[in-house]
């Protein structure tokens, strides 16, 4: 089951993250998309690269921070209307279309980039039992500095309850 999972959550259970470090979170639907056009991105300027080249028509397609705790839990992803976007919010602003997030450190983006597939991450999602390729993309990196936030849909008490833009609040 995906709540036995270390650092996947759907609701309620904390994900770990290592204070003081730079993480990315992004929609796992983005990934195939930057994978395609990576030939093309200067990687010595990727966040850069990634807004202008791969999604030139997304206002925020992730959000950027150093983690402040060693926590994280789907209560500090809070809805907001892109409208409402503030300067000083920019970083921590990310837009999602499927609502399964990940939460990488810098040194895990580009290699789960060159490797993930959002298909087997669906498939594992819906049709594995024991979801091995998500236990796999958890497995592959040190603690901590992966993570896979999937949405706990409608009524369950959290801003995060599907597509849309969102902010990260620590």
């Amino acid at each position: 089951m995906i709540k036995d999972i270390y650092n996947v959550s759907e609701g309620e259970k904390l994900i770990y993250v290592n204070p003081g470090q730079l993480y990315y979170i992004m929609d796992a639907g983005y990934f195939n998309e930057i994978r395609v056009e990576l030939k093309q991105i200067n990687l010595d300027d990727f966040e850069h690269e990634i807004k202008q080249k791969v999604f030139p028509y997304c206002d925020a397609p992730f959000a950027r921070f150093i983690a402040k705790s060693n926590t994280i839990s789907v209560a500090n992803i809070q809805y907001i209307d892109f409208e409402e976007v503030i300067p000083q919010d920019d970083d921590i602003v990310f837009d999602t279309d499927i609502a399964i997030l990940l939460v990488l450190s810098k040194s895990a983006f580009m290699d789960l980039v060159r490797s993930f597939d959002i298909d087997m991450l669906l498939s594992s999602i819906d049709d594995d039992p024991l979801n091995l390729y998500i236990k796999s993309i958890i497995d592959k990196y040190n603690a901590n500095e992966v993570a896979i936030i999937l949405c706990p849909g409608l009524d369950n008490g959290f801003d995060f309850v599907g597509s849309g833009t969102y902010r990260l609040v620590q």
